[in-house]
């Protein structure tokens, strides 16, 4: 679920005070509040969680293999303004010196890795240094204005992929959490 860092609502309260009669003249006092903010924001996942199919140890002869990649689209959205979204990713990345590659659990010489999409690739070159990071770099998404009705889809690929040239048998599993931060 992604969590947010701008308020989504907008208060307004009015309180009318000390409204009295004094002989002729009459008086009448108004308290005015508000908070201003630039609007509402949110991000919504196509997917909330993606099955990928049985594989054997011997699918992935080396590290930096890939076997299977799914797609995975997230539409950022914001109500009041213009901003320019930024993503970062949360897991849990188990492979010292590895940030990349997401995995609940004890290393098995397997994981997950995230790409945003801008191009397309295929198994043999999903794995590379593009990945985005654990709790890394936070990356800029499409800025979001009246051209685009203050909305976008943003396009991302998820591979299963060895880290190892030893893998062994595991059920896998990864629970990544998507933060939007809109400035």
């Amino acid at each position: 679920m992604a969590r947010f860092n701008k308020l989504s609502s907008i208060f307004l309260a009015l309180m009318l005070v000390n409204i009295s009669h004094a002989h002729a003249e009459s008086t009448a006092k108004v308290d005015l509040s508000a908070s201003l903010v630039d609007g509402s924001c949110a991000i919504e996942l196509s997917e909330k969680s993606l099955d990928f199919k049985p594989y054997s140890v011997t699918d992935f002869p080396t590290a930096k293999t890939t076997v299977e990649i799914q797609p995975i689209t997230a539409k950022v959205s914001c109500e009041g303004g213009n901003t320019t979204p930024l993503l970062s990713l949360k897991g849990i990345t188990p492979y010292s010196g590895n940030n990349k590659v997401f995995l609940d659990g004890a290393p098995n010489g397997t994981g997950f890795m995230i790409q945003r999409k801008i191009k397309t690739r295929g198994l043999n070159d999903f794995y590379n240094d593009d990945a985005l990071e654990n709790q890394g770099k936070q990356v800029t998404l499409t800025p979001l204005n009246s051209s685009n009705q203050f909305s976008s889809t943003e396009y991302f690929e998820i591979g299963l992929v060895s880290v190892e040239n030893t893998v062994t048998p595991d059920f896998l599993k990864a629970n990544i959490t998507f933060t939007v931060l809109f400035q």
